[in-house]
């Protein structure tokens, strides 16, 4: 019986072992990625908890909402509200830059930013993200509204009566989200 000389099987095993890893890493990156966990049931929960004032539960349920799906930006936009409410503006700004590091357009983020700074007295930089958000909100009454009360703050009288009226002018409402 005769076999076939040992360097012909090697290259036939070492081209079959090709193959297969061409097919395998081209099936690899033909598959879509899977979709993002379904957090929003914990978003509401967390919401509802904000509502009763449960801030340390709802704060909770929002920090294992963000650790599965880490690149949405909203359980750090809540995060950041709730500390609002609680008046721990360095924790707020925290949670705003951490939204728009996954979102660098969300504009509630960029607002919740303009309020945590103005409230920490940063009014320069708080009057840059309201400008951001006036931006990004093609002129909302909101941004400008912020803007005219960073400038208060900075006692700028004259362009904050400037910020004001473009408010009144693009935002008839006067509805406040702060």
């Amino acid at each position: 019986m005769k076999f076939a000389p040992p360097h012909l099987l090697l290259r036939w095993l070492a081209s079959l072992l090709l193959a297969l890893l061409a097919t395998a890493c081209a099936a690899a990156r033909s598959a879509s990625p899977p979709p993002p966990p379904d957090i929003a049931g914990q978003l509401a929960e967390a919401a509802r908890l904000s509502d009763e004032r449960a801030y340390s539960a709802a704060l909770d349920m929002l920090s294992a909402a963000a650790a599965l799906d880490a690149e949405n930006p909203q359980p750090y936009l809540a995060k950041g509200e709730i500390y609002l409410k609680q008046h721990r503006w360095e924790l707020a700004e925290a949670a705003f830059r951490a939204a728009l590091s996954r979102d660098p357009q969300n504009v509630a983020a960029t607002l919740g930013m303009g309020e945590a700074l103005l409230q920490r007295g940063e009014h320069v930089a708080s009057r840059n993200y309201w400008r951001q958000a006036i931006a990004l909100r093609e002129g909302g009454g909101e941004g400008w509204r912020g803007l005219g009360r960073a400038y208060l703050a900075a006692l700028d009288y004259p362009a904050a009566a400037e910020a004001f009226a473009r408010a009144a002018e693009v935002d008839a409402d006067g509805r406040s989200q702060w």
